[in-house]
Order: C-alpha cells, then sequence, then structure tokens
C-alpha cells in the first residue's frame, strides 16, 4: 500500500511541475512550449483541470490556423480537422474525468463556440448544450452569461447577448469584462454612443485600469471626440507611463 501510494504521490508531483511550466510558457504567449508541458503533465496525471487547459489552448491554435491567410485551402482543412479533433478529445476527457465540473462543460462549449461562425452542422447546439450543463451546475456564475453571449453573438443573435449580458452584470454590477463585451456588441451594431457609454461605466467601476481608458480613448477618437479621446488616452498614460498604445493615439 506504502509503495502504490507513493507511487501516484510521485506521479502527480511530476505532472504539477510540468504543468507549472506550461502555465509559465503560456503566460509568456510561448504556446507550443505550453502545450508540450500539458501534454506531459497528463501523461504523468490525468486531472481534469490539466485538460481543460490543453483544451483552451487547443482553441488557441485553431483561431490562430483560422487567421491565416497564406494557407491553402487543401492544407488548411486538414489541419483544422486534426485540431480540432485533439481539442475535442482533451474536451471531452476532462467531461469525462468529472461531469460534476462545471468548468469542463464550459470547456466543451467554448470549443464549439470558436467553431460557429464557420457554420458547421450544429456547432450551436452543441455550445449552447454544454453551456446549459454547466449552468445547471453553477447557476450563480456570471461568467455562464458572458459565455451564453459569446455564442450568440457568433450565432449573430446581437438581442439575446445583450440579455445574457443585463444577467451577468444583474448578478455583477461590476464585471467590467461583460461591460466591455457589450462595448463590442454596440460598436458591430453601429451604436457608438451606446458603446461608449458601456467603457465609461467600466472607467468608473476600475478607475486604475489603463486599459479601460485606453478602450474609452479608441471609442472617443472613433467618434469624432478629440477632447474626451485626449484625456482618456492622457489618463491611461498617467496610470501607465510606457503604455506605447496610448501614447500613439495621444500623438
Amino acid at each position: 500500500a506504502c509503495v502504490v501510494g507513493g507511487y501516484l504521490v510521485t506521479r502527480s508531483f511530476i505532472a504539477t511541475l510540468y504543468y507549472q511550466k506550461a502555465s509559465d510558457a503560456l503566460e509568456k504567449s510561448d504556446i507550443a512550449l505550453g502545450k508540450v508541458n500539458l501534454e506531459k503533465a497528463v501523461a504523468w496525471h490525468g486531472y481534469d483541470g490539466y485538460y481543460r487547459l490543453l483544451t483552451s489552448v487547443n482553441i488557441t491554435e485553431i483561431n490562430t490556423l483560422l487567421s491565416k491567410q497564406d494557407i491553402p485551402e487543401k492544407e488548411l482543412q486538414a489541419e483544422f480537422q486534426r485540431l480540432f479533433g485533439e481539442a475535442k478529445k482533451n474536451a471531452e476527457k476532462a467531461r469525462d474525468l468529472d461531469e460534476t465540473q462545471y468548468q469542463n462543460w464550459v470547456g466543451i462549449g467554448n470549443l464549439y463556440g470558436a467553431i460557429i461562425p464557420l457554420g458547421l452542422d450544429d456547432a450551436y447546439k452543441f455550445a449552447k448544450e454544454a453551456y446549459d450543463r454547466a449552468f445547471a451546475l453553477s447557476p450563480r456564475d456570471p461568467s455562464l452569461y458572458l459565455g451564453f453571449a459569446r455564442i450568440e453573438v457568433a450565432h449573430r443573435d446581437l438581442d439575446a447577448a445583450r440579455e445574457h449580458i443585463a444577467m451577468a452584470r444583474k448578478l455583477k454590477s461590476n464585471y467590467t469584462e461583460a461591460i466591455f463585451f457589450l462595448s463590442q456588441i454596440e460598436v458591430s451594431a453601429g451604436n457608438l454612443d451606446k458603446a461608449i457609454e458601456s467603457v465609461e461605466a467600466a472607467a468608473t467601476i476600475a478607475p486604475d485600469d489603463a486599459t479601460v481608458f485606453f478602450q474609452l480613448g479608441l471609442l472617443r477618437y472613433n467618434n469624432n471626440d478629440n477632447e474626451g479621446a485626449i484625456a482618456a488616452f492622457e489618463r491611461a498614460i498617467s496610470l501607465n507611463s510606457v503604455y506605447a498604445n496610448a501614447r500613439y493615439f495621444l500623438g
């Protein structure tokens, strides 16, 4: 019993070391190294959290692939099929390890949500079903409403997306990520004034966030409010003196 217990603890410990290496690499945007270390982590210990993060890496790879413009269509399709199959396998493995962990269902929802714009059969349906399962397990998590909103935007139902954002903010009034996403929705719908209102609300909630003021400056600049844009960019620079993009647009 001691030998078996020690063996399992050792495997878990080694997996944790690889997971830490993967996390460090991903923080530095080194997707390839992060993926290699995550694959080593799951080889030592099949923990659902490792598979969940590996699924997120796969989704990043898929999005990067789809953003490429100079790749032959046949090669694009083959690589997409490979990456999607890998992501699906990892997402389902995480779910099978613990079906009661709502984040495992979120991983499946995010995977199918990422391919909704491609118009693939049942992608929206599978994404929504996965989020429904997650919501049943954790109905008070505002991030799930944000996930629903992202799915609806990909499905081109902006009204439904706005409703989900409203529910997210009802649970968490200072949810800046939801406010930002609402501003993106309004920009895509041509409602620049409403987008500005959303980010101004975020600036009130997070007065020390330079990114918020940079986004506000961009929106005001695009709305021909130069004085307002200058004030926002100057605020961003005062919070982060090396914010190059803010300095560029201020110039």
